[in-house]
């Protein structure tokens, strides 16, 4: 394996390593907000704001939440607000 190689396979590890993580953060709050721990999360300065919605979206119906994006000014991405389905 190539330099060139060896930096793209570190690059594409951190990408998936960065979703992971933002997933998991995602998931985190639909279940603080479905529990009733919280009736509002926001998760801002996600990388992936606009694939979390469509990975993650029927997740959060399925319990009874939303996910409402906020777009960013500049077609920067978006942040995500978890808000229950009644709200």
């Amino acid at each position: 394996m190539d330099e060139q190689e060896t930096a793209a396979s570190l690059d594409g590890a951190v990408v998936r390593r960065r979703l992971d993580v933002e997933i998991g953060e995602v998931r985190a709050a639909i279940l603080l907000v479905a529990a009733g721990t919280s009736t509002h999360v926001r998760l801002t300065g996600l990388a992936f704001g606009d694939e979390l919605l469509s990975r993650l979206g029927g997740d959060a119906e399925h319990d009874g939440v939303r996910l409402v994006p906020e777009y960013r000014p500049e077609d920067s991405g978006c942040d995500i607000s978890v808000v229950a389905s009644d709200a």
